[in-house]
């Protein structure tokens, strides 16, 4: 028989390459064995972020402007703004038919490089945006009522992304 150390000790140095490439601490050309054209020796290495989440605030001194039936979340990530606009599942029923269904409503608006106050003073200051995301025609009594008790009932919360969430590190390409 021949002696498998020497193979185990190459499969072992090979698995910890790899485990290191995939985690993003090995330089592409250890990897490789040599330079490869095109890639930069080391990747990027996904960045710890945060984003801020905000949402009706329960101690506000308003009751929930949208009902009890409806919900805004606003997320900051990354220099956008979402606004997730949602209205609980209303079931829906027919005489010809036993099968039971719902049916739910969830709109969202993305303001692409604008920042949570700005994004937040756009839909107050321009009721399209706020009609947009409802659903709604910009003439609608409810959009006529405005954002403003909406943004004043929000409390928002900075959440921090861990860098074990973000996605595998990509080689940089010159």
């Amino acid at each position: 028989m021949f002696d498998s150390k020497p193979t185990q000790t190459r499969l072992s140095v090979v698995n910890s390459l790899l485990k290191k490439a995939i985690l993003g601490t090995a330089p592409v050309a250890v990897i490789f064995g040599g330079a490869v054209p095109g890639l930069s020796q080391t990747p990027d290495l996904p960045q710890p972020s945060s984003e801020t989440v905000c949402t009706y605030d329960l101690d506000s001194k308003f009751p929930d402007p949208l009902g009890a039936r409806a919900s805004l979340t606003i997320e900051t990530s990354a220099g956008n703004t979402t606004f997730i606009y949602e209205r609980l599942p209303a079931t829906v029923s027919s005489d010809r038919s036993d099968v039971r269904a719902d049916v739910d409503n969830k709109r969202t608006l993305m303001l692409y490089e604008t920042p949570l106050a700005d994004a937040r003073q756009l839909l107050l200051d321009d009721s399209t945006y706020y009609a947009v995301l409802l659903g709604l025609a910009p003439e609608d009594p409810f959009v006529a009522r405005g954002f403003e008790m909406i943004d004043q009932s929000l409390a928002c919360v900075e959440e921090s992304r861990d860098a074990a969430e973000l996605s595998a590190p990509q080689p940089r390409v010159p």
